[in-house]
Protein backbone atom coordinates (compact mmCIF):
# COMPACT_ATOMS: atom_id res chain seq x y z
CA UNK A 1 0.00 0.00 0.00
CA UNK A 2 1.16 3.48 -0.74
CA UNK A 3 0.61 6.47 1.50
CA UNK A 4 -1.41 9.57 0.67
CA UNK A 5 -0.26 11.65 -2.25
CA UNK A 6 0.77 15.17 -1.26
CA UNK A 7 1.12 18.07 -3.68
CA UNK A 8 4.60 19.35 -4.46
CA UNK A 9 5.72 22.98 -4.17
CA UNK A 10 5.35 23.60 -7.90
CA UNK A 11 1.59 22.95 -7.80
CA UNK A 12 0.76 26.02 -5.68
CA UNK A 13 -0.17 29.52 -6.84
CA UNK A 14 2.59 32.14 -6.60
CA UNK A 15 2.47 35.88 -7.17
CA UNK A 16 5.48 38.18 -7.40
CA UNK A 17 4.93 41.88 -6.74
CA UNK A 18 7.31 44.83 -6.84
CA UNK A 19 7.89 46.56 -3.52
CA UNK A 20 10.14 49.58 -4.04
CA UNK A 21 13.45 48.33 -5.45
CA UNK A 22 12.76 44.71 -4.40
CA UNK A 23 10.33 41.97 -5.41
CA UNK A 24 8.15 40.06 -2.94
CA UNK A 25 6.81 36.59 -3.75
CA UNK A 26 3.70 35.28 -1.98
CA UNK A 27 1.86 31.97 -2.10
CA UNK A 28 -1.96 31.97 -2.06
CA UNK A 29 -2.19 28.67 -0.12
CA UNK A 30 0.42 29.76 2.49
CA UNK A 31 -0.51 33.39 3.26
CA UNK A 32 2.04 33.66 6.10
CA UNK A 33 5.02 32.87 3.84
CA UNK A 34 6.81 35.37 1.62
CA UNK A 35 10.22 35.81 0.03
CA UNK A 36 11.96 39.09 -0.84
CA UNK A 37 14.71 39.47 -3.48
CA UNK A 38 16.14 41.92 -6.02
CA UNK A 39 14.78 40.06 -9.05
CA UNK A 40 11.40 38.38 -9.63
CA UNK A 41 13.07 35.07 -10.52
CA UNK A 42 15.04 34.98 -7.25
CA UNK A 43 11.92 35.84 -5.24
CA UNK A 44 9.88 33.09 -6.94
CA UNK A 45 12.52 30.35 -6.57
CA UNK A 46 13.26 31.37 -2.98
CA UNK A 47 9.58 31.10 -2.01
CA UNK A 48 9.24 27.74 -3.80
CA UNK A 49 12.13 26.37 -1.72
CA UNK A 50 10.51 27.75 1.44
CA UNK A 51 7.13 26.19 0.55
CA UNK A 52 8.88 22.88 -0.21
CA UNK A 53 10.53 22.89 3.23
CA UNK A 54 7.24 23.83 4.89
CA UNK A 55 5.45 20.98 3.07
CA UNK A 56 8.05 18.48 4.28
CA UNK A 57 7.66 19.72 7.86
CA UNK A 58 3.86 19.49 7.66
CA UNK A 59 4.00 15.98 6.19
CA UNK A 60 6.54 14.76 8.77
CA UNK A 61 4.61 16.25 11.70
CA UNK A 62 1.23 15.03 10.44
CA UNK A 63 -0.18 18.52 9.97
CA UNK A 64 -2.85 19.59 7.51
CA UNK A 65 -1.37 20.15 4.07
CA UNK A 66 -3.34 22.79 2.12
CA UNK A 67 -4.50 21.77 -1.33
CA UNK A 68 -3.67 23.94 -4.32
CA UNK A 69 -6.32 26.54 -5.24
CA UNK A 70 -6.21 25.67 -8.93
CA UNK A 71 -6.17 22.00 -9.93
CA UNK A 72 -2.91 21.07 -11.54
CA UNK A 73 -2.86 20.37 -15.24
CA UNK A 74 0.44 19.30 -16.72
CA UNK A 75 1.81 21.65 -19.34
CA UNK A 76 1.30 20.54 -22.94
CA UNK A 77 4.21 18.83 -24.62
CA UNK A 78 5.85 21.41 -26.86
CA UNK A 79 5.84 20.56 -30.54
CA UNK A 80 9.15 21.35 -32.13
CA UNK A 81 8.73 23.10 -35.43
CA UNK A 82 11.53 23.31 -37.91
CA UNK A 83 12.10 26.29 -40.16
CA UNK A 84 11.83 25.59 -43.87
CA UNK A 85 15.13 24.65 -45.47
CA UNK A 86 15.11 27.58 -47.89
CA UNK A 87 14.70 30.16 -45.09
CA UNK A 88 17.48 30.72 -42.57
CA UNK A 89 16.33 31.23 -38.98
CA UNK A 90 16.22 34.87 -37.99
CA UNK A 91 16.93 36.34 -34.59
CA UNK A 92 14.54 39.02 -33.28
CA UNK A 93 17.43 41.44 -32.85
CA UNK A 94 20.90 41.46 -34.37
CA UNK A 95 23.69 40.50 -32.04
CA UNK A 96 25.47 43.67 -31.09
CA UNK A 97 29.24 43.48 -30.90
CA UNK A 98 31.16 46.05 -28.87
CA UNK A 99 32.61 48.71 -31.11
CA UNK A 100 36.40 49.19 -31.01
CA UNK A 101 37.64 52.34 -29.38
CA UNK A 102 40.37 54.31 -31.04
CA UNK A 103 42.77 56.82 -29.54
CA UNK A 104 41.78 60.40 -30.28
CA UNK A 105 43.57 62.06 -33.16
CA UNK A 106 46.46 64.31 -32.15
CA UNK A 107 45.65 68.00 -32.30
CA UNK A 108 46.53 69.79 -35.51
CA UNK A 109 49.57 72.03 -35.14
CA UNK A 110 49.17 75.32 -36.95
CA UNK A 111 52.45 76.89 -38.01
CA UNK A 112 52.61 80.53 -39.01
CA UNK A 113 55.17 81.30 -41.70
CA UNK A 114 56.04 84.92 -42.42
CA UNK A 115 57.97 85.74 -45.57
CA UNK A 116 59.41 89.15 -46.28
CA UNK A 117 57.74 89.61 -49.65
CA UNK A 118 59.80 92.64 -50.54
CA UNK A 119 63.05 90.64 -50.50
CA UNK A 120 62.08 87.13 -51.62
CA UNK A 121 59.19 85.47 -53.45
CA UNK A 122 59.02 81.69 -53.40
CA UNK A 123 62.57 81.46 -52.05
CA UNK A 124 64.04 83.59 -54.82
CA UNK A 125 65.38 87.11 -54.49
CA UNK A 126 63.36 89.90 -56.04
CA UNK A 127 65.20 92.80 -57.59
CA UNK A 128 68.70 93.19 -58.99
CA UNK A 129 71.64 91.27 -57.60
CA UNK A 130 73.86 94.21 -56.67
CA UNK A 131 76.92 92.06 -55.99
CA UNK A 132 76.84 90.60 -59.49
CA UNK A 133 76.36 94.04 -61.11
CA UNK A 134 79.21 95.60 -59.07
CA UNK A 135 81.56 92.81 -60.14
CA UNK A 136 80.52 93.17 -63.79
CA UNK A 137 81.03 96.95 -63.60
CA UNK A 138 84.58 96.43 -62.29
CA UNK A 139 85.45 93.76 -64.86
CA UNK A 140 84.17 95.86 -67.80
CA UNK A 141 85.83 99.05 -66.46
CA UNK A 142 82.51 100.80 -65.82
CA UNK A 143 80.78 99.88 -69.04
CA UNK A 144 78.32 97.68 -67.10
CA UNK A 145 77.20 100.62 -64.90
CA UNK A 146 74.39 101.86 -67.28
CA UNK A 147 72.90 98.35 -67.43
CA UNK A 148 73.08 98.12 -63.65
CA UNK A 149 71.30 101.48 -63.34
CA UNK A 150 68.64 100.42 -65.86
CA UNK A 151 67.96 97.10 -64.11
CA UNK A 152 67.78 98.87 -60.76
CA UNK A 153 65.23 101.47 -61.99
CA UNK A 154 63.04 98.94 -63.85
CA UNK A 155 63.23 96.42 -61.01
CA UNK A 156 61.61 98.84 -58.52
CA UNK A 157 57.85 98.61 -58.76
Amino acid sequence: MTGPQYPTADRYTYRVLRDGDKFVARCAEFPNLSWEAYSPEEAHTGLMKLVDGTLRDLINSGGDVPLPEVPFTPPPVPVQQHAPIHQPPTAPYPIMQPQPTYAPAPPQVMQNVVVNASARVGGYRVGPNHGFHALMTLVTCGMWAPIWLLVWILGRK
